[in-house]
């Protein structure tokens, strides 16, 4: 029988992982516990010692992996960019034909995209509450993720627009961003609340963004 430990390579099974891959595997937990430490401590307040520690690593090892706390944190980041690009782009914005199927692709956007922060607060903190002290790199590395999603929003509204379900006269860039302003708000508050339910707080965000968008608030 094998073992979870097995890796084929070409058909032919080995026991053991290759240098490349032990490698790979060994930078994967270093930007795992990073990832805890930079939550807990903060960015100014964590340092390689900390992550180092928790992996039981001496500092040359370490250092043969990533040069600084900062080479670690950017990789953190943009990592997180990754993920929320797959999120935005996952759906056609398309694909919607009228105000309900718009309903629909708000709700699974909304819930998939604020899923990431529920399932892992980790993420929500490195991305709400230390990132922009890290760094011009980071900051900027934040403003591609939020022109990213606000590109992916204007083609829902543009579409929206063009088969007659939104308002002919939205000003679309402006209106993507207060829309991505909201769900980010929203992102930001339930990492506030750690004692709420990250999910039913999530929920609730999502709804009431789906309200403004789709019903408004006055009668």
């Amino acid at each position: 029988m094998q073992n979870d430990m097995s890796f084929s390579f070409g058909g032919v099974m080995s026991s053991r992982p290759s240098r490349e891959e032990r490698a790979e595997l060994k930078r994967e937990r270093i930007l795992e516990e990073a990832l805890t430490v930079f939550s807990e401590k903060g960015y100014h307040g964590a340092n390689i010692a900390d992550i180092a520690r928790r992996l039981e690593m001496g500092h040359g090892t370490f250092y043969r992996y990533f040069e600084n706390k900062h080479d670690i944190f950017i990789e953190l980041i943009n990592r997180v960019l990754q993920r929320l690009a797959v999120v935005m782009t996952e759906q056609n914005p398309h694909e919607a034909n009228s105000r309900e199927d718009y309903r629909c692709q708000l709700e699974g956007i909304g819930e998939t995209f604020m899923r990431l922060y529920w399932e892992d607060p980790r993420i929500g903190r490195l991305v709400f509450y230390e990132a922009m002290g890290a760094g011009a790199e980071v900051r900027q590395t934040l403003e591609r993720m939020n022109d990213l999603s606000v590109l992916a929003t204007q083609e829902y509204l543009r579409n929206g627009m063009a088969k007659g379900y939104m308002r002919a006269d939205l000003d679309v860039p402006v209106t993507a961003r207060a829309l991505m302003a909201m769900v980010f708000e929203g992102c930001r508050q339930v990492m506030r609340e750690p004692d709420q339910n990250p999910e039913q707080a999530s929920r609730r965000w999502i709804a009431a963004v789906m309200a403004i968008i789709l019903d408004g608030i006055t009668l």
